[in-house]
């Protein structure tokens, strides 16, 4: 999801960020020296190449003088060094550490392997050895992006995303079986537009059986979150971000080669008319009348027929499920699924952006360059029109 900015950065976020600059500076002899002059844009290397060219900028050279009576003798003394305008210059420890923003303790891995007589880097294994149990063997990414003022905040734009997913990805069109990993948010994964949603793809004939779980509290480190983290130190580079595309961009560079980036502006759906479409009622007990622990005991849904779902409150697979009719006659009578209906786009914007955001827009809007205004400038014009519609809605 892409926010409007707010006052704390340009970047969309209105946590508070610390990034990592892409220019360190640092003085010689009164001349301001950057990464960029001295190792050809250091930031731009690979990570083998990077280790590479550390390793050459470090020199171990023998101890002159040992101190006496010391407890323990230096092996080795170092040097740091960077070439600028073709000359060779010696810094400091901390010096080279701030240039190149790397920490002391990737310098001293460097230098215990210096110490053993090795003159080149290993090649980076990270991500590469076989021993991993919980490896991905194949795996594409599809991100579903959006501004904040498309969209209202809830279960539709999860329930668009998915269906949209669900839609256009080439390899759903083979497979029968569908899992889903969600954290617990009942706001938007957890709820019963969700489980409208799974029957609406049984119903299409796209899945025979889908399973939906919910991992435990505390321990919700899910698969897509390997590639927020890549993206998130992508966007550490990047001072300033202007425009939605340029977050697309940058989230595609980040990802896998065979990711996808998807603009769902045009794409969302009317959640809220979906269960009376289909003929569904959320019940509030299963068929032996117990309570369903919706919110906070269920751990594993499934949905295998139409108008009816299996849960169970642990991911036991022998210990057996509990179902619950979705139908509005208990037992259900002539309970047919509806042939005909459109899940129906909605064309309106529908999210709605605080006061707050639109006055840190009206403030950041002259250090934009004219290009990209239009698009801030389109977004307050529509909060404004949106508030005179609610104002007169209230008279």
């Amino acid at each position: 999801m892409i926010d409007i900015p707010s006052s704390k950065s340009m970047n969309g976020y209105e946590k508070e960020t610390v990034a990592v600059p892409v220019v360190q500076m640092e003085e010689y002899n009164g001349r301001i020296i950057t990464v960029s002059e001295s190792d050809n844009d250091f930031y731009n290397l690979d990570v083998n190449s990077k280790n590479a060219l550390l390793f050459r900028c470090i020199t171990p050279k023998a101890v002159a003088h040992e101190r006496k009576n010391a407890v323990k003798h230096k092996s080795h003394l170092y040097k740091y060094s960077l070439v600028l305008d073709n000359q060779q210059i010696y810094v400091c420890k901390k010096s080279f550490c701030a240039l190149h923003q790397i920490s002391r303790k990737k310098v001293d891995i460097i230098k215990s392997k210096l110490k053993t007589g090795q003159l080149a880097p290993s090649s980076d294994k990270r991500g590469r050895h076989m021993n991993r149990p919980h490896k991905i063997m194949s795996h594409q990414s599809i991100m579903q992006t959006w501004t904040e003022d498309v969209p209202s905040r809830g279960s539709a734009d999860l329930v668009s995303s998915l269906w949209n997913f669900a839609q256009t990805c080439e390899n759903v069109k083979t497979r029968r079986k569908l899992t889903v990993w969600s954290d617990s948010c009942s706001g938007e994964n957890k709820n019963f537009h969700m489980i409208c949603l799974h029957q609406l793809l049984l119903l299409k004939g796209i899945f025979e059986v889908i399973d939906h779980k919910f991992p435990e509290v505390g321990h919700t480190y899910l698969d897509s979150y390997r590639d927020f983290g890549r993206i998130e130190k992508v966007l550490r580079r990047h001072s300033t971000i202007v425009t939605p595309d340029q977050y697309r961009r940058i989230i595609k560079s980040a990802c896998t080669i065979q990711s996808v980036v998807n603009d769902m502006e045009q794409y969302f759906r009317d959640v809220d008319s979906l269960p009376n479409k289909m003929g569904l009622v959320n019940k509030k007990k299963n068929l032996l009348n117990e309570k369903v622990p919706f919110r906070g005991g269920i751990k594993w849904i499934r949905i295998e027929e139409f108008g009816s779902y299996l849960y169970k409150e642990s991911y036991d697979e022998y210990k057996p499920f509990k179902k619950v009719s979705l139908s509005k006659n208990n037992p259900p009578k002539n309970n047919s699924p509806p042939t005909e209906f459109e899940f129906t786009r909605i064309h309106n914007k529908t999210g709605n952006i605080s006061e707050q955001k639109i006055q840190n827009i009206r403030e950041q809007l002259p250090f934009i360059s004219e290009e990209h205004r239009g698009f801030y400038e389109n977004i307050i014009g529509e909060e404004i029109d949106t508030s005179k519609q609610q104002r007169r809605r209230a008279k």
